[in-house]
C-alpha cells in the first residue's frame, strides 16, 4: 500500500509541475495536449522517456476544406523535428508480403521514431498494406479503402501518405494532412523494438519512407 500512495503522490506532482508550466505559456496557435495516462493501483507505473506532446505542446490543431466538407485537422507540431537524432530514408521500392521474406525496414529496431511513408496504388495488387510495430499491427485496406478500419481515400494522384508517430506506450496515426487522427496509448511489448512493413495478397510501390528517432527530453533516465 505504501508503494501505491508513493506512486500516487508522485503523479500529483508531475502533474501539479505541468500545469504550472504551462500558465506560464502564452499560446498564439490551436494545439492539442494528451496526458499520458492514468494507472489502476496494482499495475506497474511506466516513465515516458519524450512526452514530447507535453513538454513541447503537442499538436497543431486546424479547419481545411476535405473533400467538400469542412473538417478538423490534427499533425504534431513542427518543433519535434528539434528532437531528430538519426534519419534513415528509402525510395523507389516494392513491398511485397511478408512470406516472400523482404522487409525493407529488417534491421531497424527503434521504440520511439516519427514515421512517414508515401505509396502509389496505382497497379498495386495487394489487398493490404501493413505496418507491424512490435505487438502492434497497422493496416492499411486498399480494396475498401480503410485505414485502421476507418474511411480514406487517396489523394488525386492515387497516392496514399501515412504518418506514424510512436514514443514507447504511445501511438499516434495520420492520414491526408490530418484529417485522419488516431491516438493510442497501447502497451508495446518492453523487449521488442522490431519494425516490419509488408503487404497481404500482392505488391506495392513505395515511392518514399522517411524514419527519424525521436531523441530523449526528459533529464534522468527512463524506467
Amino acid at each position: 500500500m505504501g508503494g501505491s500512495l508513493a506512486r500516487i503522490r508522485k503523479a500529483k506532482r508531475r502533474a501539479g509541475n505541468l500545469i504550472r508550466g504551462m500558465r506560464s505559456v502564452v499560446i498564439e496557435r490551436k494545439i492539442n495536449v494528451f496526458w499520458s495516462g492514468d494507472y489502476r493501483l496494482g499495475e506497474p507505473v511506466y516513465e515516458f522517456p519524450n512526452d514530447v506532446y507535453l513538454r513541447d505542446g503537442g499538436f497543431e490543431v486546424d479547419l481545411v476544406t476535405y473533400d467538400g466538407k469542412m473538417r478538423l485537422t490534427r499533425t504534431p507540431i513542427p518543433a519535434i523535428k528539434k528532437l531528430y537524432e538519426s534519419t534513415k530514408k528509402w525510395a523507389n521500392e516494392t513491398i511485397q508480403p511478408a512470406a516472400q521474406g523482404k522487409n525493407i525496414l529488417a534491421g531497424v529496431a527503434s521504440k520511439k521514431f516519427d514515421l512517414t511513408a508515401v505509396f502509389d496504388l496505382t497497379g498495386a495488387t495487394a489487398r493490404q498494406i501493413e505496418f507491424k510495430v512490435a505487438n502492434k499491427t497497422i493496416i492499411y485496406d486498399i480494396e475498401n479503402k480503410k485505414l485502421m478500419g476507418k474511411s480514406l481515400k487517396p489523394d488525386a494522384e492515387n497516392r496514399l501518405k501515412i504518418r506514424m508517430l510512436v514514443d514507447w506506450s504511445q501511438l499516434e496515426v495520420f492520414a491526408a494532412g490530418g484529417v485522419f487522427s488516431y491516438s493510442q496509448q497501447f502497451a508495446f511489448k518492453p523487449d521488442d523494438d522490431s519494425l516490419i512493413l509488408s503487404t497481404n495478397g500482392g505488391e506495392v510501390k513505395l515511392i518514399a519512407l522517411e524514419l527519424n528517432e525521436v531523441a530523449r527530453t526528459w533529464p534522468g533516465k527512463a524506467k
